[in-house]
């Protein structure tokens, strides 16, 4: 069985024209202000509602967060979409923002490497750790965030997201 050597690596580098390399930049965008369609019955989830940069790798995790709350809220609205979709959005907007400023922070952490600093005490930095998420339930934390959400819809209290979404749980997400 071949292995792929560094010295392997070390040889293509070298003989590759630095004209015909691509540097693929990790592009930040922001999320969106709504998930909700204006009518109430479509709903963006997942990576069309808040694309997380490679290095969080959390897209995948993200998106079956989002499904299951749907699903959940879409059983426990009682038929109404809207109140279920809105519901969702609600429930998962300040969990999938944080996740998302995770991406930003390891890319970072990976694309302004402090190489002196590094040198000068390799040991300390071979110890550092990115910050995990905690354990989390998206469908137990859509259960019970749902009854106070729903009562708040129904009673019309409007405003952006970053004002009537769900605020983080105590102790946060990390």
């Amino acid at each position: 069985m071949a292995f792929f050597t560094g010295e392997d690596a070390q040889a293509l580098f070298d003989i590759t024209p630095v004209e015909k390399t691509i540097d693929f930049k990790l592009v930040y965008r922001p999320t969106i202000d709504t998930w909700v369609s204006k009518g109430g019955r479509t709903i963006l989830i997942g990576d069309a509602a808040h694309a997380n940069l490679p290095t969080a790798g959390q897209g995948a995790s993200q998106a079956l967060e989002d499904a299951v709350t749907v699903a959940q809220c879409l059983a426990m609205s009682g038929g109404d979409v809207r109140l279920g979709l809105e519901a969702t959005q609600r429930i998962r907007y300040h969990r999938s923002n944080a996740v998302h400023e995770s991406g930003q922070k390891n890319r970072d952490a990976f694309y302004k490497i402090p190489w002196e600093d590094i040198e000068a005490a390799p040991a300390q930095w071979a110890q550092k750790r990115f910050p995990k998420l905690k354990p989390w339930d998206a469908l137990n934390f859509a259960v019970g965030q749902f009854p106070k959400v729903a009562e708040d819809i129904r009673n019309g209290v409007k405003g952006h997201l970053d004002d009537v979404a769900v605020p983080p749980p105590k102790g946060g997400y990390w």
